[in-house]
């Protein structure tokens, strides 16, 4: 039986170590189903929605955490993010003509570097940046713990066509180079696509650590939420020549613009645009 979208902390009494678990179903399939992916596209979306989750879960902060894939192959932009509250949204762009067909992940970010950026609410603004030369996403993300946080980490994405799962193991920073993370990362490889898909939390980390003390905590939940809205994308043609404006609105009657992540389709008749407020003008749709 699939589970709802939540993810949970957990920690180990007699190790030094803290886990994360996330598993999206609802959210997954909302973000997959407004755009038409390629199965590979839409399997890496997946795995990058569950990391993105793992990783806001350990940062104690207010804010947004965003990760991004960038490559001059196949995979033009996978960027996905996810905030304090568990609000996930994602998009995935290819080359124009590119056919992933049954591409893995090498030849899809052939080349290509990875961004973390965290963007609290109050503070300062960080960014991570690191090549992406591992064999898959999970691989790329402890290469980034290790060459920017110093922190080891073990992380495991399983995804199929109708949920995401991950797996965060890692290091408490006063506890470095213990084998902690060597027994519970081993354990964690043993996990199947079907049991990280299927089972509950609690009888997952029974599955794999019942011979250690663990604790899990209150789940949070994660949904899909877009922060798009028709007030944002009115003050984002504020950057488009009003000549431009004039000519669409000349030949068409009115500026549609669609948000990349959710496909909301916002339109603005000339009266929208010279008031400057959503006060006039159809509700937004979606395509």
């Amino acid at each position: 039986m699939q589970q709802p979208d939540k993810l949970h902390r957990f920690t180990f009494a007699d190790l030094p170590l803290r886990g994360e678990l996330v598993t999206l179903t609802q959210s997954f399939r909302e973000i997959r189903d407004r755009h038409q992916y390629p199965p590979a596209i839409s399997a890496l979306l997946g795995e990058a929605l569950a990391a993105v989750a793992l990783m806001t879960a350990t940062v104690k902060f207010e804010g947004r955490l965003t990760l991004q894939l960038q490559s001059a192959s196949t995979l033009k932009l996978l960027l996905v993010e996810c905030n304090h509250l568990g609000h996930v949204r994602g998009l995935a762009q290819l080359r124009d003509g590119a056919e992933p067909g049954g591409a893995d992940f090498r030849e899809l970010v052939a080349g290509g570097q990875m961004a973390i950026t965290i963007e609290p609410d109050q503070g300062k603004r960080y960014q991570g940046v690191v090549p992406l030369s591992g064999d898959n996403l999970a691989a790329c993300l402890e290469d980034y713990f290790l060459r920017s946080e110093q922190l080891a980490t073990r992380i495991r994405l399983l995804v199929n066509n109708e949920a995401a799962f991950g797996l965060l193991l890692q290091n408490l920073p006063e506890h470095q180079g213990t084998d902690a993370l060597a027994h519970a990362g081993h354990l964690a490889e043993t996990l199947s696509l079907e049991e990280a898909l299927s089972l509950e939390h609690e009888d997952l980390l029974y599955r794999l650590y019942h011979q250690d003390k663990v604790t899990l905590f209150k789940p949070q939940p994660v949904r899909f939420n877009c922060s798009c809205s028709r007030e944002r994308t009115l003050r984002a043609l504020d950057s488009v020549d009003p000549e431009e404006l004039q000519k669409i609105l000349a030949e068409d009657g009115a500026v549609e613009m669609t948000c990349d992540f959710c496909s909301t389709v916002y339109r603005f008749l000339p009266a929208d645009l010279s008031a400057g407020t959503d006060g006039q003008g159809s509700e937004p749709t979606l395509h």
